[in-house]
């Protein structure tokens, strides 16, 4: 199995199936840790999703290419939004 290349399958509340490189489905822990219990062959149902927020989700994880995000400082360091938009832009 090669992250790389394998493919994993997610269900959408509504049961349509999108497909995703594993490598950016494991960005995700609830995928990962699924993956571990289950075989790529088996869709992994996502039963509360809608099928609308799913692509979403799976729009994001392709824009990480598996790579984990820095986590946010807490407390921010600055009111303004705009400040922490631009540490976070850095990733693409």
């Amino acid at each position: 199995m090669d992250p790389q290349t394998d493919i994993v399958i997610l269900k959408s509340k509504e049961d349509i199936e999108h497909r995703l490189l594993r490598k950016c489905a494991e960005t995700s822990i609830l995928i990962k840790n699924t993956l571990q219990d289950s075989s790529l062959e088996d869709p992994i149902p996502l039963l509360e999703v809608e099928d609308k927020i799913l692509i979403k989700i799976i729009e994001y994880l392709e824009h990480l290419k598996g790579v984990i995000p820095p986590e946010i400082e807490k407390p921010l360091k600055s009111n303004k939004m705009l400040d922490q938009l631009i540490q976070v832009s850095c990733l693409g």
